[in-house]
Formats: C-alpha cells, sequence, structure tokens
C-alpha cells in the first residue's frame, strides 16, 4: 500500500523533491514521461496561484532521467522573519510547470523552525 509524503518547508534549510512529470500524449490515452524543455517552480498559498508567494520562493528544476525532475530551494535566500507573516498558518503549495500548459501542485506544509533530534552519548 502506497503512502503519501507531505514535503516540509523550513526557511533557512535548503528542500528538495523528486516528482515525475508526465503529460497526455497526441492520440493516446495514457501519460507519457515529461523529459525534455524546462521546469518552474515555486511554493504559494493557493494551488491555483500564478507566481510565487515571495520572491524567495522560487525554485529550480532539473531533469534527472525518465520523466522525474529535482525541484530544490536553496534555504540561504530564506528568513522566519519574512516568510511566518506570509506562510505561517496558511496552506502551502508547490506549484511546477511545464511549458505547454502542464501545471501541478504538490500539498506542502510550513514549519518555523525544525524539530533536532540529538541521540544520547
Amino acid at each position: 500500500m502506497a503512502r503519501t509524503i507531505v514535503p516540509k518547508f523550513t526557511p533557512e534549510n535548503d528542500f528538495g523533491v523528486m516528482v515525475q512529470l508526465k503529460e497526455p500524449a497526441d492520440g493516446q490515452r495514457a501519460a507519457v514521461p515529461i523529459t525534455t524543455g524546462t521546469v518552474e517552480a515555486y511554493f504559494a498559498t493557493t494551488k491555483d496561484a500564478l507566481a510565487a508567494a515571495h520572491p524567495s520562493l522560487v525554485c529550480t528544476g532539473a531533469h534527472a532521467g525518465g520523466g522525474w525532475w529535482t525541484i530544490t530551494l536553496q534555504g540561504g535566500g530564506t528568513s522566519r522573519p519574512v516568510l511566518d507573516p506570509i506562510l505561517d498558518g496558511n496552506p502551502l503549495y508547490l506549484i511546477v510547470r511545464h511549458p505547454g500548459n502542464v501545471r501541478f501542485y504538490i500539498v506542502c506544509t510550513y514549519a518555523s523552525t525544525r524539530e533536532v533530534t540529538i541521540p544520547a552519548l
């Protein structure tokens, strides 16, 4: 049984996910993997957003092979004082767009801080 993992975004920490992107092929019922072009991605507070909730929330996408894309955001450009008022308590979506009107969203969560577990010595 497959389980759903909800990615968590925390300011000042790097973020990364791998997603498989597919689109309908002309004259075919089955979707085919997207393996060419560029992907644009960003975090937004609505799944229909056309732009990032803040300029620091724009991600990069790179094709990893077989229709799988790595979406990353370097955490150094994000900060809690800026993002908490925008994201804390709001839904968070990672929007992934590919030329040709292919658009996906991933439900994420936002955490102002990240818990660290320290092993006993």
